[in-house]
């Protein structure tokens, strides 16, 4: 019997504060608002599933914390995830492991590109990815996603083209489920942006870190499985359990690399960097996740189809002219407040006057000073509370 979404917020609802939260203990540090209710950094205000929480529980009680290698069976538990919740088969020798999707991105432009080369992105879009071009010495080129009248965003073809040709890029950072902007995008989109890729000889990195969290009618399509795979040659497939279970304090992440090649490339860079096997506590949550952690999962889903309902609904009841991007992926919730707040003033609107903590839309793309990104893991009590303190103080503004 399926776990309803009202069990699983008895069951998994935590209050983090006083545990060394970066969410809940520094928020007054980072916003100068102690009292500030945070939304701003990716992760839940959720416990992992019970059958985790065991499995780490055992491997305590043994108390044998020698070197430890990832075992063929970890291996296996990816696999079958991916098989059974996105129906595509890896080859196993194709997999490998760091603690960070954000670290793969960094080993990875090492690997696989040159400093001074060209790598792409398309903005507004997670942080991480115009600091690590920038930190290993690439030329960043931006290529800006476009709204339509619904506030869904869309792929600029045209300035992708135009922008690898006059740039020489040599890869892209691709993002999908798309941070901030909630897009899942289609076999489509994607099948036309990796064939621009493929004629301009354009290495291609793909950040599937949010691929569990699907909301939408559109489904995930895996970056191996586009165009019947004909683009596996020039992927780097990046994936993680952290942002799916709240594992982000277990940090271990997956690279997946089809081609013999590249693959070789980033095991000679990764050899100079790193010679340290993830910690098995962070192994044994994520394999035991992978493997019983389904349950859990939908429900979660559920708890953030309707945050995202009550949050959406609140809002725009009261302030109707808000720019809200559909959540069609991710728990992050994309708002553009240009209707009624001047981009110089939303950081003192939200922190002072409503009470909370997003992330702050320019951090993602230099002219997004006018959005922010909400985080909808949370409890319901949450998400209505911080949407009707934003929508009072919208309509107060009006008058």
């Amino acid at each position: 019997v399926a776990m309803t979404r009202e069990e699983f917020l008895t069951k998994y609802a935590v209050d983090r504060r006083g545990t060394d939260s970066v969410k809940w203990d520094k928020v007054g540090k980072i916003y100068g608002n102690p009292d500030a209710t945070p939304m701003f950094i990716a992760d839940m205000d959720f416990s992992i599933p019970e059958t985790v929480q065991q499995a780490i529980k055992d491997r305590v009680t043994d108390g044998a914390f020698g070197y430890t290698v990832v075992g063929a069976h970890y291996y296996e538990a990816l696999a079958l995830w991916l098989e059974e919740r996105h129906n595509y088969t890896i080859d196993t020798t194709w997999v490998r492991v760091t603690t960070g999707v954000v670290n793969a991105i960094y080993r990875a432009l090492y690997a696989l590109t040159q400093p001074g080369d060209s790598v792409m992105i398309l903005t507004p879009v997670y942080p991480p990815f115009h600091f690590a071009v920038k930190d290993t010495e690439r030329r960043l080129v931006q290529c800006d996603l476009f709204r339509d009248g619904d506030y869904r965003y869309h792929i600029d073809f045209e300035c992708v083209t135009a922008a690898i040709e006059e740039h020489n890029v040599k890869a892209i950072v691709f993002c999908n489920p798309h941070n901030p902007v909630g897009r899942v995008w289609t076999e489509a989109e994607m099948n036309r942006l990796f064939q621009i890729c493929a004629d301009h000889d354009v290495l291609i990195i793909s950040d599937e870190i949010h691929q569990d969290i699907i909301l939408g009618d559109t489904p995930f399509t895996p970056a191996l499985t586009v165009g019947d795979g004909q683009f596996q040659d020039r992927l780097i497939v990046l994936g993680a359990a952290t942002k799916t279970f709240n594992l982000a304090s277990l940090p271990m992440s997956h690279v997946i690399i089809p081609n013999q090649e590249l693959r070789r490339a980033y095991d000679v860079q990764v050899n100079k960097m790193d010679h340290c096997e993830p910690s098995v506590l962070s192994m044994i949550a994520t394999e035991m996740a992978y493997r019983i952690g389904a349950e859990w999962l939908d429900a979660l889903l559920d708890v953030i189809r309707e945050n995202d309902r009550l949050f959406r609904t609140t809002l725009l009841e009261k302030a109707p002219k808000l720019a809200i991007s559909p959540l069609e992926g991710t728990y992050l919730t994309w708002v553009d407040f240009a209707a009624y707040v001047a981009p110089a003033d939303l950081k003192a609107f939200l922190v002072e006057t409503c009470n909370v903590a997003p992330n702050w839309g320019e951090t993602f793309a230099r002219n997004c000073r006018t959005f922010a990104r909400f985080n909808l893991a949370t409890t319901p009590e949450n998400v209505v509370a911080v949407a009707e303190r934003i929508g009072d103080a919208l309509q107060k503004l009006q008058k």
